[in-house]
């Protein structure tokens, strides 16, 4: 229970970068299932109580509305500008707290920490992306793993659910394997998240995956990440989990875990 708690608060003072890539749109960053705009200019802000509150609009002159940090809403020379966003998941007050600083509840948010102003409208940010053979960029495997751990220390698995592409691919140690659904998922979540896979997830490095045209290998191979097409031309993605492999599968006779 000490080392959870200890592990829990490691995990929390861990700020997660957020950065564009160059399979979603250029206007969108993905974290699991939650997308955020990274463009958008400003009209209106307001300071609340856990949180200072943006109105954008985007390209289409669509408003949308996102948190910041309070530090943004003392930046009045942003508003009417086209701004380039970037976000960190923070810990604010919960709901129930109804903006009351002593309350002990607490909740993890996509807030808004910086805003850079940018030429117009349809001008976008300059990205330098180191792509992988995986396709993917190590700033968003970066942001994957941290909030993947985050949520198997909570240990709620339906949170867990949100970063694993169903049907899930589950490896058995008698070289079978079943394809798991969202709805199996939650029930038998402890049997296939077992102590030793969550250990070696907790344990990995991002810089240390090892990384493939398959995709992204956690710890020996128990657990596989990686882009799943959210449209036919693949023009967006979801990074998520593809594949689990218990541990007494991890090896084949390639010597390589099975993706």
């Amino acid at each position: 229970m000490v080392e959870t708690m200890r592990a829990h608060s490691l995990i929390t003072a861990i700020i997660l970068v957020l950065t564009a890539h160059h399979v979603l749109a250029a206007d969108t960053i993905s974290n699991g299932s939650e997308i955020k705009k990274t463009t958008g200019t400003l009209i209106e802000m307001q300071a609340g109580d856990v949180a200072c509150y943006l109105t954008f609009k985007d390209d289409q002159n669509l408003e949308f509305r996102e948190m910041a940090g309070f530090e943004i809403c003392e930046q009045e020379n942003l508003i009417g500008k086209s701004l380039a966003l970037q976000y960190e998941a923070v810990e604010i007050l919960a709901d129930i707290c109804q903006g009351n600083p002593d309350c002990k509840h607490s909740k993890l948010e996509l807030l808004v920490t910086d805003a850079q102003v940018i030429g117009g409208k349809t001008e976008k940010p300059a990205l330098i992306e180191d792509v992988g053979p995986d396709g993917l960029t190590s700033k968003e495997l970066k942001a994957f793993l941290k909030a993947l751990q985050f949520a198997v220390i909570v240990g709620n698995p339906a949170e867990v659910a949100r970063f694993v592409s169903f049907p899930l691919r589950v490896n058995y140690d008698n070289g079978k394997h079943r394809k798991i659904t969202k709805t199996q998922f939650v029930p038998i979540y402890n049997k296939i998240f077992t102590p030793k896979i969550k250990a070696a997830l907790l344990s990995q490095q991002a810089e240390d995956l090892f990384r493939s045209w398959r995709g992204a290998m956690v710890g020996g191979g128990e657990l596989w990440l990686s882009g799943v097409c959210t449209e036919q031309n693949c023009k967006r993605y979801e990074l998520l989990i593809t594949s689990v492999n218990v541990p007494d599968t991890l090896k084949n006779k390639s010597g390589k875990a099975r993706p």
